[in-house]
């Protein structure tokens, strides 16, 4: 650091033309010199004092030419760079002349003691050769052995990276997989990334690119697949991973409203007895309920969910009575209609259901020795009748059953979570029922001209 020369002459005391005042004659200089520090001080005080008055007097006289003009300024007594040193550095002289000094001097020792204090610690620092250097950047962290605990349930960690991008965006539940979270701790490096923005950072941050990240985990997101891409094993797993995470999110652990909801949410479907067996048919109303609380954070409300869960049993129970019934169908609240089952697939379970009604009416008379007669009161139909139906007769049948399945399907549709016990006992009714229905349309059907059999009696 260089020190600046305080006692430096200026252009104008240089100036051979420039009147002194301080330095006047060679005496004066002689006498200065024998001054003692403080007396010389004092006179620089002095002379600074006077100084300032007069270079106010100048700026006065050069704004309005009508006042005086000031005599020259007076240079100051010389004083060695020693001479301030030694003041510099004993405290008790610094104290003592203190308020003797200028404003350049204390500026010069307070730049000079924080250059010495920067020398100093150079100085007390260890030097390390270049090797020692290279040694430290190979050398990895200590290594802590952890406990192995076979019986201990796998807990994955989750990492920094979904903590922050949860504050602004909704992480799908396929990423808590534990493969997924594994994958993610152990390259949280090189995730992709990229700048968002929101309210609580306007100026935005490089956070977790979930979308190019689902590709490398290769999620689909597609916002029709209300399966998520999950088994039940699988999301059992998910959900677990998802609990622990909103539990470490919620302010007040696992006893806040966020842990709460997730845990009550997720138990709910979990816990049933059917939920293994039913899961293809209620993992879509359990994406809709986990949606719903995203968009309008309600909490757990047991009827709400209940309601969902008697669609969800009234949805199992049809498709196992009838194969070819779209379990994907999801019944509404509202007046809308759900999708029907196909046209095709109607018609032939209904002559499915016809034909095996028609099988059991068929039996031995008593008066025959063969099995040829329907013994229907009042009418005998032959099995020929059944063996040449014809196509409109079929249809015929077909329209029957399905005006009964249609009026069963309006009223489904239209019913409110109150009426769905009623409509469990219309199901178990109409299904009780189907065989005398078959029956009673084969008696509506045109019958086909048959010849007497010779040998029956009426």
């Amino acid at each position: 650091m260089q020190i600046p020369l305080l006692l430096r002459s200026t252009p104008s005391i240089q100036n051979p033309q420039r009147k002194h005042v301080t330095h006047g004659t060679p005496e004066i200089c002689d006498l200065l010199k024998t001054m003692d520090l403080q007396s010389r001080l004092e006179a620089n005080k002095e002379i600074d004092t006077e100084n300032r008055r007069r270079r106010k007097q100048e700026l006065a006289h050069l704004r309005d030419p009508s006042k005086p003009m000031p005599s020259p300024r007076a240079s100051l007594i010389t004083i060695t760079s020693e001479e301030y040193e030694e003041i510099r550095t004993t405290p008790s002289r610094l104290q003592a002349f203190a308020s003797l000094l200028l404003d350049p001097v204390r500026k010069f020792f307070a730049e000079k003691d924080v250059y010495e204090k920067s020398l100093k610690r150079l100085r007390e620092e260890p030097k390390e050769d270049e090797e020692e250097r290279l040694r430290k950047r190979r050398v990895a962290d200590r290594l802590i052995y952890k406990e192995y605990d076979p019986l201990a349930p796998i807990r994955v960690e989750i990492h920094q990276v979904l903590y922050e991008i949860a504050h602004i965006s909704l992480i799908p539940l396929p990423f808590f997989a534990n493969q997924n979270l594994e994958f993610i701790a152990a390259n949280s490096h090189s995730l992709p990334r990229k700048k968002i923005k929101s309210d609580k950072n306007p100026q935005g941050g490089h956070l977790l690119d979930l979308e190019a990240l689902a590709k490398t985990l290769e999620i689909d997101l597609c916002e029709s697949d209300k399966m998520e891409g999950l088994d039940f094993i699988l999301f059992t797993e998910c959900a677990n991973n998802m609990i622990a995470f909103e539990t470490e999110r919620d302010p007040d652990g696992a006893t806040g409203t966020r842990a709460q909801l997730f845990i009550k949410h997720f138990a709910f479907f979990l816990n049933k007895r059917e939920a293994p067996k039913w899961f293809n048919h209620w993992k879509p109303t359990e994406f809709k309920l986990r949606k719903n609380q995203y968009l309008v954070p309600t909490g757990f409300v047991s009827s709400v969910y209940t309601a969902e869960w008697s669609k969800v049993e009234l949805k199992a129970e049809l498709a196992e009575s009838f194969p070819t019934f779209d379990s994907s169908i999801q019944f509404p609240s509202g007046p809308a209609c759900p999708p029907t089952p196909s046209f095709r697939a109607v018609e032939e379970e209904t002559l499915h259901l016809t034909a095996s009604a028609a099988a059991r009416e068929v039996t031995y008379c008593p008066n025959t020795s063969t099995q040829s007669t329907a013994c229907f009161p009042g009418h005998k139909l032959s099995t020929e009748h059944y063996a040449h139906q014809t196509v409109q007769q079929r249809r015929s049948a077909f329209l029957g059953i399905s005006l009964v399945l249609a009026a069963t399907a309006n009223l489904l549709t239209s019913a409110r979570s109150a009426e769905v016990t009623t409509i469990l006992h219309l199901r178990e009714n109409v299904a009780d029922s189907l065989p005398n229905l078959n029956t009673a349309m084969w008696f509506l059907l045109p019958q086909a001209p048959t010849t007497k059999d010779p040998t029956s009696t009426a």
